[in-house]
């Protein structure tokens, strides 16, 4: 499936490819402008707060209601709090490392990418509310973006049926030693790895914007009378940056605009559904209940960001 999607993209692109070309331009454009200088220091700031250990120091105050709500150990409240930080897919970077440390069971970290899958705090506070022409609305698409998880994601972590052996959490990762030790190379700043790990992610953004806004240039021009809300929502469907910068030039009541920018920020497109996809696949995350919670969190979302305008 997913080769004969690539190959009809290639051939539409074959067909039109000023059109594909000016698309991953757009896309490079606003993640080069707008979303790695809001992502990437974030990134940089959560990594370092793992490494540094932050889960486990303040577990501790997080175990009884992550216990109650999520049925996960307590190290995973401070992991949760440094994702809805991050924004995707930082959230999903910090999941699998906790797999491969042996601190998570499949269930828990299932239930745990339910709540974490959400986008930068700097994208909704700074670059949304400027692109909408509402410089005061961050704090509203922000409030609704996380009540919005938090309620999806417990509700449908406690309901969603896990039919597979749960199983204990991953063993640690071990390494083979060899035979005789090499000379040792000399030692890397401790702050080298977690900006190669950011940086590696917010790469990882800007590709899929690049491949996603491309698919939706893609169906506007196998669709040329599609009207301007539908394409924007299609956008929005398949890349939420691009498609979030379609829907806030919209000319819509402020109230219907910043409805329409938290369910589709919520939602999070394929574009982010994919980048999360590629890093919780080998943590055992079905691809299926992710789906099924973006949807849950832009509904929510939506009625949220409604009733707080």
């Amino acid at each position: 499936m997913a080769a004969m999607g690539a190959g009809l993209l290639l051939t539409l692109m074959l067909g039109y490819p000023a059109q594909a070309l000016d698309a991953a331009r757009q896309a490079l454009t606003a993640w080069a402008l707008s979303v790695a200088p809001a992502l990437l220091p974030y990134l940089v700031c959560c990594q370092m707060l793992w490494a540094g250990g932050l889960p486990g120091r303040l577990g501790k105050y997080f175990r009884r209601p992550m216990a109650a709500l999520l049925g996960c150990p307590g190290e995973a409240g401070p992991l949760a709090l440094l994702a809805w930080l991050g924004g995707s897919p930082a959230g999903a970077r910090l999941i699998i490392q906790a797999r491969d440390q042996g601190q998570l069971t499949l269930r828990q970290g299932e239930r745990l990418a339910f709540l974490t899958g959400t986008m930068s705090p700097m994208f909704l506070l700074a670059t949304l509310p400027g692109w909408a022409g509402l410089p005061h609305a961050g704090g509203v698409l922000l409030l609704a973006h996380w009540l919005g998880a938090a309620l999806a994601g417990v509700g449908l972590g406690r309901v969603v049926p896990f039919s597979r052996s749960d199983g204990a959490a991953a063993p640690p990762r071990a390494m083979a030693l060899p035979a005789s030790k090499p000379p040792q190379p000399a030692a890397r700043p401790a702050v080298a790895p977690p900006i190669m790990a950011a940086v590696q992610a917010c790469l990882t953004v800007g590709a899929c914007m690049a491949v996603f806004g491309v698919v939706a240039q893609m169906a506007r021009c196998l669709l040329p009378g599609l009207p301007p809300a539908m394409a924007a929502g299609l956008h929005a469907l398949l890349e939420v940056a691009g498609g979030a910068k379609a829907l806030a030039a919209l000319p819509l009541p402020p109230r219907t605009r910043l409805a329409a920018l938290a369910g589709a920020c919520s939602f999070g497109g394929f574009s982010i559904l994919s980048q999360n996809a590629a890093f919780l696949k080998p943590a055992g995350v079905r691809i299926g209940a992710l789906l099924a919670m973006r949807c849950c969190h832009a509904l929510a979302a939506t009625g949220i960001a409604w009733a707080l305008c």
